[in-house]
């Protein structure tokens, strides 16, 4: 893929996401969590994977279990909390 067409397409998910599209907040939390297209930072995956698993979002909620077992993005207190919850609200 070229990077201008990643670039249109990352924009159109951004939108979406904005407007409350989980699968658009997960598609974010997935290029930031592997870098794909834009700096790899784990906060941002965090808060995109978060809004998208609150909505029931199921490989959201993967991902941040993934990510609470490997210690990336979240304080150590916090990622226990925070991934227990979502994940009971996915059950």
């Amino acid at each position: 893929m070229l990077q201008q067409e990643l670039d249109a397409a990352i924009a159109g998910w951004r939108t979406a996401a904005d407007e409350g599209f989980a699968s658009a907040q997960y598609s974010l939390g997935r290029l930031f969590y592997d870098g794909y297209g834009v700096a790899e930072t784990d906060k941002e995956a965090v808060l995109w994977f978060t809004k998208a698993a609150e909505q029931g979002h199921v490989n959201a909620q993967l991902f941040l279990g993934l990510m609470s077992l490997r210690g990336r993005g979240m304080r150590h207190g916090k990622q226990r909390q925070e991934g227990g919850t979502v994940a009971r609200k996915g059950s």
